[in-house]
């Protein structure tokens, strides 16, 4: 899942009384969930990072301001090999 980087200044959680924070183990990142449907909300990497990271999907393109889309990739050295097998085929 793709994710953007805020920093805390620019995040407002509404319905604190219904968000969970988990730390995954030998993780410093908080993850924060819906209590009512599960649903993955963000990482508090501002422990790391100091920012918090809001999965693309939550964001309805249309109603976000341009200069918070996306402008680059920063992942073009993965590759797929497209077998699955050990060969690489």
């Amino acid at each position: 899942m793709g994710a953007a980087a805020f920093k805390p200044e620019n995040v407002v959680f509404h319905g604190e009384a219904n968000i969970r924070d988990f730390i995954p183990p030998n993780s410093r990142v908080p993850r924060r969930f819906c209590k009512k449907c599960s649903s993955y909300i963000a990482e508090d990497a501002r422990p790391v990072l100091g920012v918090y990271a809001l999965p693309l999907g939550l964001c309805d393109q249309g109603s976000v301001d341009p200069i918070y889309l996306p402008k680059f990739h920063i992942f073009y050295g993965a590759s797929w090999s497209g077998g699955g097998d050990d060969d690489g085929d």
